[in-house]
């Protein structure tokens, strides 16, 4: 597991299937971001730096602005290192 520093943030972005049909009438799945071209970003919280102070905590699920994620790939797979305030809000969970 990757871990910042500071008040950064790992974000796994949230994707979408979409099918595909193509002309033969096979089925493809096709993965692609939520949010894309959009400014706002829906993601995952993977891990938080140890300054961080927002009221969240791994699993739960983000909004934050687009252009300031850093997108990493480590072991293969797509993270984006966002910074505590580019943070715009947290999806509270109703229980």
């Amino acid at each position: 597991m990757f871990v910042p520093t500071h008040n950064l943030i790992v974000v796994k972005a949230k994707t979408m299937k979409e099918e595909v049909k193509t002309e033969s009438g096979i089925i493809l799945e096709e993965e692609k971001k939520i949010s894309e071209p959009s400014d706002i970003t829906e993601g995952e919280i993977v891990s938080m730096g140890p300054d961080c102070k927002i009221e969240a905590k791994c699993g739960d699920n983000v909004y934050y602005q687009t252009h300031a994620a850093n997108t990493v790939t480590i072991r293969g797979e797509d993270i984006q290192i966002v910074g505590e305030p580019s943070i715009i809000g947290v999806e509270v969970k109703s229980e």
